[in-house]
């Protein structure tokens, strides 16, 4: 099942996907659609994981990630999964205005929405306050929330 959000808030620009295959090695979309085959191939092949279900959008991201290694990707994949298990409570589904309401007097996330010409997504934060200790937990399950939306709606370098 492919995740469509409601708005889009991250752009991309005309050539991203074009840009951000050449980087990795790869012609055009037909190569990484092999490579998301294979994925999903190993993906069915391990009983360990819960989920098999991942979307086009999060394969790709991984692959991108990993510069195009589908051994890499499979690691990644690996290593998430386990961190999922290990970790549950990092990735229920949260209402991130008012879950994370204290992180963010202390803290502001910034990411902006267009693409540079170098095909970068910036990302910064704004500081207001120190965390304390609790706060800074919930800025982790912030920050993984943040980057599960961007692999699953962006494409960058």
């Amino acid at each position: 099942m492919e995740y469509k959000p409601k708005k889009q808030f991250l752009k991309l620009r005309f050539d991203t996907l074009q840009y951000v295959y050449k980087s990795i090695n790869f012609k055009d979309e037909s190569e990484m659609e092999n490579a998301i085959k294979l994925v999903r191939e190993w993906l069915e092949e391990q009983p360990h994981f819960r989920r098999k279900d991942f979307t086009y959008n999060l394969l790709r991201a991984n692959i991108i990630i990993s510069k195009g290694s589908i051994e890499v990707t499979k690691q990644r994949l690996d290593k998430m999964c386990t961190l999922r298990t290990l970790m549950p409570d990092h990735f229920k589904c949260f209402d991130a205005k008012k879950d994370f309401e204290n992180v963010f007097k202390a803290i502001r996330p910034i990411v902006l929405p267009q693409l540079s010409k170098d095909h970068y997504r910036v990302f910064t934060v704004k500081v207001y306050d120190s965390l304390q200790a609790a706060e800074i937990t919930q800025a982790m399950k912030y920050t993984m929330l943040i980057g599960e939306y961007m692999k699953q709606c962006d494409c960058w370098n």
